[in-house]
């Protein structure tokens, strides 16, 4: 086994990556944005959908109560997502009903693994040197289980352990390093939140109140649409990929090319390197450990067989309280019983 250097996707990389899911496949970065500090005094939460591949904002929607938790809105984030678009999510949004849902309506995903989930093993598709693919059940507790199977990938690099889920089942559809690569991208919505954030200032809101808020968020999701088009079009012109063109610089030098009459997209392209716009990349690399296809066994029918009866348990933070539901599978679908 060797290693082989996870570097950033570029929109020709995630298509290679996706096509053994779709030629068609959406790829849509998910996350819950309330800000720091005492709750009490923030304005509300953000929870979005991103397109990693488009680079644009696909779905935000703005909550008053800051103080949700991630997870209490993310039903109704994902509504609309068709059957076959990939979800990238970080372990927040770790629950064994959503994940089950989602394999329910032919959504792909993956995430992080959460150190606190117990699972049982159901076929080993590749194990040596610390680097482990298998297909294993969510909870051993006969009080919260997942239904569907999930794939859990994992390996050891300088003394840290990187663990993942998806429900991508088999491994020669979607490799352990085309995992890595893939949830390496799901920090593009953190880079898109920092933009509008940071550089189009709705980190200062206008008014406390909820309707001034709406119009201050949708203007600089308006603003962010027509920059982050911006870039892409100049990567493309430019010939480099998307990272390499810095999106804080462009929204800095953007407003001064047109007071001055000049086109930002020619501009850009022409002077880019020059102004440092144009750039090498200095996102995070991840080794990652390179298997050869043929060491790996892809999981049997009978171990991807989803559980027939499940219990689910949410709680909420702090105080609140559990529920469990008994959920049996019938006719592809999920009913409460209790």
């Amino acid at each position: 086994m060797g290693r082989s250097s996870s570097r950033s996707l570029g929109r020709s990389g995630l298509r290679r990556r996706c096509q053994h899911l779709g030629s068609d496949i959406a790829l849509f970065a998910l996350v819950t944005c309330s800000g720091g500090g005492d709750t009490r005094l923030l304005a509300g939460q953000i929870s979005a959908l991103f397109d990693v591949r488009l680079q644009q904002w696909v779905r935000v929607d703005y909550w008053s109560n800051a103080r949700d938790h991630c997870k209490t809105h993310v039903l109704t984030l994902v509504e609309r997502v068709q059957a076959g678009t990939l979800l990238l999510f970080d372990r927040g949004y770790l629950s064994f009903a959503f994940f089950d849902q989602l394999s329910a309506r032919g959504i792909w995903w993956i995430s992080r693994y959460a150190h606190q989930v117990s699972y049982q093993v159901s076929h080993v598709c590749y194990q040596a040197d610390g680097v482990l693919d298998a297909i294993v059940y969510l909870g051993t507790s006969s009080s919260n289980q997942a239904r569907d199977p999930v794939r859990l990938v994992q390996f050891w690099l300088h003394g840290r352990h990187y663990r993942y889920l998806t429900n991508v089942l088999d491994p020669h559809v979607l490799k352990l390093s085309d995992v890595v690569n893939l949830y390496v991208r799901r920090w593009d919505i953190e880079l898109a939140f920092r933009a509008i954030k940071d550089h189009l200032n709705l980190h200062h809101l206008w008014s406390a109140k909820r309707a001034v808020v709406q119009v201050q968020l949708w203007c600089c999701l308006i603003l962010a649409q027509v920059y982050h088009a911006l870039q892409v079009e100049i990567a493309g012109q430019a010939g480099v990929e998307v990272f390499e063109v810095s999106l804080d610089l462009l929204i800095r030098l953007t407003p001064g090319w047109l007071s001055r009459r000049l086109t930002p997209l020619e501009h850009a392209v022409r002077f880019g390197r020059d102004l440092g716009l144009i750039r090498p990349s200095t996102r995070h690399h991840i080794e990652v450990p390179w298997i050869d296809p043929c060491w790996v066994v892809p999981p049997p029918p009978e171990a991807v067989q989803p559980r027939e009866m499940v219990r689910y348990r949410s709680q909420t933070r702090g105080t609140g309280t559990k529920r469990v539901g008994l959920v049996r599978l019938k006719a592809g679908k999920l009913h409460l019983l209790e």
